[in-house]
Parts: structure tokens; C-alpha cells; sequence
């Protein structure tokens, strides 16, 4: 078996209300889990517990390839099954992002008792935005017969189940989504130029359970706006419970910046004080942006696009 890295992370407090909601967050591709360290403190001050792995093939953990979800939904499968076991009366949620919304959805078919679902930026189906990103490749100047197209997209898929084992025809989160009971709140930047905000719109279109899509200004690895943080605010008190009063929130200043890891606010003020296994990284500075699908990370996808199609690309 694979060894995966996995961080929790929780406030230390002597309060008497101790049953924390807890929420996985998934990280897209080429990333790991310490991109959630920008929705940290913002967790934690909702009163929930945060959970955060390093997928096979990513970060610290074992595993030759990143499968997009297939075997990704396998990981977030053995992880949900040790909170259970561990934290049997524990409401458990989803935040994922890009690779990791759409596990998300690939999981979510598989159990009804997940409490709620942050799906942000996820593809409908992997060889749909595969075509798109051929076609964005067209747009710019690569011409390319739709045979050759065809030949080639046929020779990855080949050549992935050889390696990988899988066949990406099954990565399809839009085949799991009607299947789905959880509540979702669907998120897509305006301007994402990678996964356009259309394989949200379907997705939600399709989405059997309760659902609601929003749309934010950025593209598909910009940091995301506080209107977010806020529906996703709401969002917690209306499916797991945690109003405005509740003893397990934090009362915070107004105007704290809670887009950073809390241990910012531990050092100015002693505001945060977070119980962590990755303490020895806690005086880290990160920046998230330069994680994941950043402009360089896609045009270096689109560059292999065209190479594959024969072509050089444009300077």
C-alpha cells in the first residue's frame, strides 16, 4: 500500500463544546495540502476542525502519478473511513479545489452522509477539457487535422492505462454528479482561462441534491475574494449548524485578515493558538498562488498540447 500524508489541524481551547465539525480539504493538481494554509484561519475561526492530505502522487506521499480523481477518491475513501472510526459523531464536509472538486464529486455517489460540499473550479469530464484545451491550441495558431487530434488523444489514453491503470473516460464527474444528495455550493472564477466556469455551470444543471453556483471575479489559480468566505459562511450555518452565536466560533476583530495561516495572528497578537503535526513547518511563509495550476504549469500543458499535435509552438 501507499503511505499518505495527511495534517489536522485544531484549536486549542478548554471551551465545553468540543464536537468541531470537520472538513477535508482537497488539493487540485500539481499542489499538495498545504494549499489550504489561505482558508486556515478562516476554518478554524467557524468552528470547525480541518483535515488536509497530501493525494498519492503529490506532497510527501507515495505514488508515481496524479490520476485527476480516479485514484485520488480512493485516498479521500481510506480517509473518511479513519474519521469515522476516530470521531464517530462527527459531521464531516468538503472543500476541493480544481483535481480536488472533482474527487470530491467522483467520492460523493458513494456516501449520502456527508454533510455539505465546496466544489471550486472542477472540470465536468477530463477528455472534454482535454478537446477544449486542443481547441484553444487551434485558436492560436496550431493547425492540426481533427484525425491527427484524434490519433493523439487515443495514443494518451493508451498510454495512461498502460502506466497508470486507468482509463480516462472514467474520469467524468458530471457521470457522479445526479447521483448526489449532498448539499453543494459550486465556485468558478470568471476569467479561468484552464477549466472554463461552463464545466461548473454543468455541473450544477445536473447536480441531484441542493446546490447553488458561484461565480467570482479571478482565473482558475487566483486567490479568491472575500464574497466567497462569505457565502461560505452562510453556506456552514445553514448545513452544519454553526450560527452566528455558537459557542464554537471565534469572535473575530473586525478587520483581521483571515486569508493566512493562523500562526500569523499567534505571533502578533497570540489571537490563534493551533494544535498541528506540521508545527516544525509553523513558522513557514507560503505563498498559495505559486502552487497548483499556475499560468507557468499551464502553459507548460499547453506547450506539451502542441508539440503532440507536431507543432512547434508560437513565440
Amino acid at each position: 500500500g501507499y503511505e499518505v500524508f495527511v495534517s489536522h489541524w485544531k484549536r486549542t481551547i478548554s471551551s465545553k463544546a468540543q464536537n468541531f465539525p470537520i472538513l477535508v480539504y482537497m488539493h487540485g493538481n500539481a499542489s499538495a495540502r498545504i494549499e489550504v494554509l489561505s482558508q486556515l484561519s478562516f476554518l478554524l475561526a467557524s468552528g470547525l476542525e480541518v483535515v488536509s492530505l497530501d493525494f498519492t502522487g503529490s506532497g510527501w506521499s507515495d505514488g508515481d502519478y496524479v490520476s485527476l480523481g480516479y485514484y485520488e477518491a480512493e485516498d479521500l475513501k481510506c480517509l473518511v473511513a479513519h474519521l469515522r472510526a476516530r470521531y464517530q459523531d462527527r459531521k464531516i464536509s468538503f472543500w476541493g479545489r480544481s483535481m480536488g472538486a472533482s474527487t470530491a464529486l467522483m467520492f460523493g455517489d458513494r456516501d449520502p452522509n456527508i454533510a455539505c460540499m465546496i466544489l471550486d473550479s472542477s472540470f465536468a469530464d477530463l477528455v472534454q477539457l482535454a478537446q477544449e484545451l486542443v481547441e484553444k491550441a487551434r485558436e492560436q495558431g496550431v493547425l492540426a487535422p481533427k484525425v491527427v487530434i484524434s490519433v493523439a488523444l487515443a495514443a494518451i489514453s493508451w498510454s495512461v492505462q498502460q502506466k497508470a491503470e486507468f482509463n480516462i473516460d472514467d474520469i467524468s464527474p458530471r457521470q457522479h454528479a445526479p447521483n448526489i444528495k449532498t448539499p453543494a455550493l459550486f465556485v468558478h472564477g470568471e476569467q479561468d482561462g484552464f477549466i472554463s466556469k461552463h464545466h461548473s455551470e454543468s455541473l450544477c444543471e445536473v447536480y441531484a441534491g441542493p446546490k447553488k453556483l458561484l461565480l467570482v471575479p479571478g482565473d482558475h489559480n487566483d486567490a479568491r475574494p472575500q464574497q466567497l468566505f462569505d457565502a461560505v459562511d452562510d453556506f456552514f450555518m445553514q448545513h452544519l449548524g454553526i450560527k452566528t452565536d455558537d459557542p464554537r466560533r471565534l469572535a473575530v476583530p473586525k478587520g483581521m485578515n483571515l486569508q493566512c495561516a493562523p500562526w500569523v495572528h499567534w505571533k502578533n497578537g497570540a489571537y490563534f493558538r493551533v494544535l498541528s503535526k506540521d508545527t516544525k513547518n509553523a513558522d513557514a511563509t507560503i505563498d498559495v498562488t505559486t502552487i497548483g495550476m499556475t499560468k507557468e504549469r499551464q502553459n507548460e500543458i499547453q506547450s506539451h498540447l502542441h508539440t503532440m499535435m507536431g507543432q512547434e509552438e508560437k513565440k
